[in-house]
């Protein structure tokens, strides 16, 4: 009887997931369950939009508030300088 370990966290891969495709083995390296489990939750695509859609609210955010408050900054600095 062959003994399988996971070439990742050497964990020992029974045949029956080995047989119905939970584990995996892949040109010789063998993959357990939880290895391709933590693999795949990796490649999740919202753990790299969520942050690029923070980035780019707060960039808008910016070029909002620099749009409309720097008229009103001029126009302030204008009043400023016929008071004096």
């Amino acid at each position: 009887m062959e003994i399988n370990f996971c070439d990742r966290c050497d964990a020992a891969i029974p045949q029956a997931d080995l047989d119905s495709g939970i584990a995996r083995n892949a040109g010789g390296v063998m993959t357990c369950a939880l290895c391709l489990d933590k693999g795949r939750a990796r490649l999740n695509p919202w753990h790299i939009l969520v942050p690029l859609g923070m980035l780019a609210s707060a960039f808008l955010g910016a070029l909002a508030a620099v749009l409309v408050l720097g008229p009103r900054i001029s126009d302030l600095e204008k009043s400023l300088v016929t008071v004096e």
